[in-house]
């Protein structure tokens, strides 16, 4: 099969014009489809839909700076909303479906959103505090909108198919449009954000478009949830690339959908991959892609499981780091790649190199902690100067992660500095667990902590407690209330005060 080169002219360098070119040179081409859905988008029935979207936004106020907060899950609409928003040079707020009440006060209280964008089948705690928020002036919902909630003094809330609303074309926002704002923990105990403009954004998205060239109109497997920085590179590369995007609903069905498909490129965090070496056959993974590219990111793979997707596979996965402030700067990728390693800096991208405590650069070989700088890093937290202060010298992000870089230029990562962790590649604050710990009457001191694994990281916590009356669960019981599931220990040791004297 001949290879059709998937690049576009030097005059349509962003994400938005270079979708805008694949559109008007092949709209009949495939475009998107969803596992389990009937229906299926050419490129031209995509910008439509994105137009529409667009002039819905419009009619609601939504435009130039205007904060929104995209709390969808993998779905079309979120790709088709995401856009119009792009295009509008909008603030982009996009956060998980997943969070409780409390993380989704937390963010709301902070971000300030005028509009959000959300499904009707959002649990009900979630609606109520979106609707309470000072803020929030409209709830647009992509299909119906929740029965039995009426319109109430300033604030609307109306489904996407009751606006009268005219389609607007889509046009590249400036590239100092910050459209983007993800937010992050940095062991601070409460949420920071990272915003990003749409400059940061093209110059990620060329990197990786640069690593991972591929031909016109082939397959790229969407498997994450798209509301993280990882998910959104694998939302939009396909699109800068002219590819076809299928979006996986169901995690059992990737090992499926990639013979299916003939994927040719899916991201993955470690958790999924270790889920789709336990459900893949060696005799399903022989009918994958010859050249079938998995990139992981979001979290450190142990080198055991490397091995043993390399063993299925035939390849080892490429991995990749980045962080919700500096946007993916490294990447194992074709032609360059090392085992174990983080990667090297994607072409024509950012420096990513070691520092000591006094942030003095440290010779290839020497472990200190990890910074970035270049065109994709962030400028600061959003309302957080004096947090910014902390993480940012000169440009150069401190990403608070310790590593090296060896004589060739790949990265390796030793652990973290600061009070953060992952599970299940997801940020976890242990400040903020310990703090919530300590809410609990009977506890006098907390410490939260990782536990290593073979293939992955456990969070524990250890506590001292005033009396004999507390279990285990009851202090899980208590965190369920305020954070996700994967932020609530698997284990907490308690110890009580009276044993704690006799010990010491």
């Amino acid at each position: 099969m001949s290879v059709v080169s998937s690049r576009v002219p030097e005059e349509a360098p962003g994400i938005l014009e270079r979708f805008l070119f694949h559109a008007a040179a092949r709209p009949a081409a495939p475009a998107l489809m969803v596992d389990g859905e009937s229906r299926s988008w050419t490129y031209s029935e995509l910008l439509a839909e994105m137009e529409r979207w667009r002039g819905a936004l419009s009619t609601l106020g939504v435009g130039p700076g205007s904060r929104v907060l995209l709390i969808l899950p993998p779905c079309p609409e979120f790709i088709q909303s995401f856009y119009a928003l792009l295009s509008l040079g909008a603030m982009t707020i996009p956060t998980s479906p997943r969070q409780t009440e409390y993380e989704l006060g937390q963010l709301l209280d902070h971000a300030q959103p005028a509009a959000v964008i959300a499904n009707a089948d959002l649990p009900p705690a979630l609606l109520d505090r979106i609707e309470r928020a000072v803020s929030v002036r409209a709830v647009l919902f992509p299909k119906e909108r929740p029965t039995g909630r009426p319109d109430s003094a300033g604030l609307r809330r109306v489904g996407l198919h009751e606006l009268a609303a005219e389609r607007q074309s889509l046009r590249p926002p400036p590239g100092d449009a910050i459209v983007t704002c993800h937010y992050t923990y940095k062991g601070r105990g409460y949420p920071l954000g990272a915003p990003h403009r749409y400059a940061d954004w093209c110059a990620c998205l060329d990197g990786v478009d640069r690593a991972f060239p591929h031909e016109l109109g082939a397959a790229q497997l969407l498997a994450l949830p798209m509301h993280a920085a990882f998910g959104l590179v694998t939302v939009m590369l396909p699109l800068v690339q002219g590819g076809r995007v299928v979006v996986a609903r169901d995690h059992g069905r990737i090992p499926v959908l990639l013979a299916e498909h003939e994927i040719c490129w899916v991201g993955l965090v470690p958790q999924i991959l270790r889920g789709l070496l336990a459900q893949a056959s060696a005799q399903l993974a022989r009918s994958f892609h010859p050249g079938l590219e998995v990139i992981t990111g979001g979290s450190f793979l142990m080198p055991s499981l490397a091995g043993a997707a390399s063993e299925l596979l035939g390849r080892e996965p490429f991995q990749g780091y980045g962080l919700s402030e500096t946007l993916p700067v490294l990447c194992n990728y074709p032609g360059r790649s090392r085992s174990n390693s983080l990667g090297a800096i994607l072409p024509r991208s950012t420096a990513v190199f070691a520092i000591d405590e006094t942030g003095c650069p440290l010779e290839p070989g020497q472990a200190g902690e990890l910074a970035v700088a270049g065109p994709t890093v962030m400028k600061a937290f959003a309302g957080w100067p004096h947090d910014g202060s902390f993480f940012l010298d000169e440009g150069a992000f401190r990403t608070g992660d310790l590593g090296y870089v060896d004589h060739d230029g790949f990265v390796f990562f030793l652990g973290r500095r600061l009070p953060i962790t992952k599970v299940s590649a997801q940020m976890v604050d242990l400040v903020e667990v310990e703090r919530l710990l300590l809410t609990h009457p009977s506890v006098i001191n907390a410490r939260a902590y990782i536990r290593e694994q073979d293939t992955s990281e456990e969070l524990c916590a250890s506590v001292i407690c005033k009396d004999l009356s507390v279990a285990a669960s009851d202090l899980r019981s208590l965190l369920s209330q305020y954070l996700s599931r994967h932020k609530v220990p698997r284990r907490i040791r308690i110890t009580h005060a009276q044993q704690s004297k006799a010990a010491a």
